[in-house]
């Protein structure tokens, strides 16, 4: 079995009241794409209105204990790499883009920037404000400026 260590940003004064860290089994050979499936269908992301997008990351972390269990947090030497982007428009459908790590076969077991001891360990950083615009309405925005 797979043991993934998972968190996420809060998005709201009321959300940060406890911590989001879950611990998910998978089987050995469970993929990126299992992971998705998870995070996707179990309601893990937090509800926020308007269009949001959210960066799965990995490396660059590591556990620690809070007062109200573990703790995941950024090593001050390291830097997460972002492997996926979560787009969720509001009342759209959700769109992912695979940045890196080989695509959503990728096993989970061979992905050692998310390897710590024996756990995968993911962050879900939350992008507040962002949102996808067609290139051609931003394209038109930054000439505006350069005029």
């Amino acid at each position: 079995m797979l043991t993934v260590v998972i968190d996420r940003d809060s998005v709201a004064a009321g959300d940060d009241v406890r911590s989001h860290i879950a611990r998910w089994e998978f089987p050995d050979d469970a993929n990126l794409g299992d992971l998705l499936v998870r995070i996707l269908d179990s309601g893990y992301l937090a509800s926020v209105a308007g269009d949001v997008a959210w960066c799965l990351e990995a490396g660059g972390l590591e556990l620690g204990t809070a007062a109200d269990g573990e703790s995941l947090r950024s090593k001050d030497d390291g830097r997460p790499e972002t492997g996926v982007e979560i787009f969720a428009p509001d009342g759209g459908e959700i769109h992912v883009a695979m940045l890196s790590w080989g695509g959503v076969d990728r096993s989970m077991a061979s992905l050692e920037v998310a390897r710590i001891d024996d756990l995968l360990v993911f962050n879900l950083r939350y992008l507040a404000g962002n949102r996808m615009v067609p290139w051609s309405l931003l394209r038109e925005r930054i000439l505006a400026t350069r005029r």
